[in-house]
């Protein structure tokens, strides 16, 4: 698999289905800030009319409407449908996408974690979509909220570095210095001992773990079990992270 990352502004995207499934694709599309989105739907729950206003068509897309589509994603319909669909959007040209049925994938839709313009995406090439959102749990434990506002920040910053006519080493290595100046990495950082995750993020101090240097802290709550109710917190006296499956509490 080769991860890519889209300009959802820029494509024309066709969005076919029926039931809730749709209605969540079309929550992403909304999320990514997708411009030129068209929703069909022969059934289309009242949640998705009301969410997909004029962008909906009350019927399933014909061969020419599927005509300048670039990225198709189709939720909801039965197998043999979505391949007769699926066939006639890869004729036109369109990477397609269809839910839960990954041999009729050219792309898969990952779990994303959104902070402004930073977006962390996971995915597991359709193997366990259900891992991937138990990690975007986590993840949007551990990703500051104030991320997208240093992003932005940071922009400013690698902008006046390019100007000045900094080669991008040099840019990377500003980069590096001027975030761990401020300390934004300080829910990753390791302790006195531990190795650099990144040769230009150097080590930096920071309080002895009770597994001895060189351990990372996670300040997160720790994660236990997985039942039908969600990602459940573990509780625990010792700094650690409880491995997905475990059964410690």
């Amino acid at each position: 698999m080769l991860p890519l990352t889209l300009d959802a502004e820029r494509l024309a995207i066709v969005l076919v289905g029926r039931g809730d499934a749709v209605r969540r694709r079309l929550a992403t599309l909304d999320a990514a800030e997708a411009r030129s989105v068209r929703v069909f739907s022969d059934d289309p729950t009242p949640g998705l009319a009301a969410a997909a206003g004029d962008r909906l068509r009350r019927h399933l897309p014909a061969e020419d409407e599927l005509a300048a589509a670039r990225l198709v994603l189709i939720a909801g319909l039965p197998r043999e449908l979505s391949e007769r669909l699926a066939a006639l959007a890869r004729a036109r040209g369109a990477l397609v996408n269809v839910e839960d049925v990954a041999a009729l994938c050219d792309v898969h839709m990952p779990a994303v974690v959104r902070r402004g313009a930073l977006s962390v995406a996971i995915s597991t090439s359709g193997r366990s979509p259900g891992l991937a959102r138990l990690l975007k749990a986590v993840l949007e434990q551990w990703l500051d909220p104030r991320w997208g506002q240093w992003l932005d920040e940071l922009a400013v910053q690698r902008a006046r570095w390019r100007d000045a006519g900094f080669a991008m080493a040099e840019v990377g290595r500003r980069t590096a210095a001027f975030v761990r100046e401020r300390r934004w990495l300080g829910r990753f950082e390791f302790t006195h001992h531990a190795r650099s995750p990144h040769p230009n993020l150097p080590p930096q101090g920071g309080k002895e773990s009770d597994f001895g240097s060189g351990t990372m802290i996670p300040p997160l709550p720790l994660w236990g079990r997985v039942g039908e109710g969600g990602v459940a917190r573990a509780k625990s006296q010792s700094p650690g992270i409880v491995p997905f499956g475990s059964d410690a509490q």
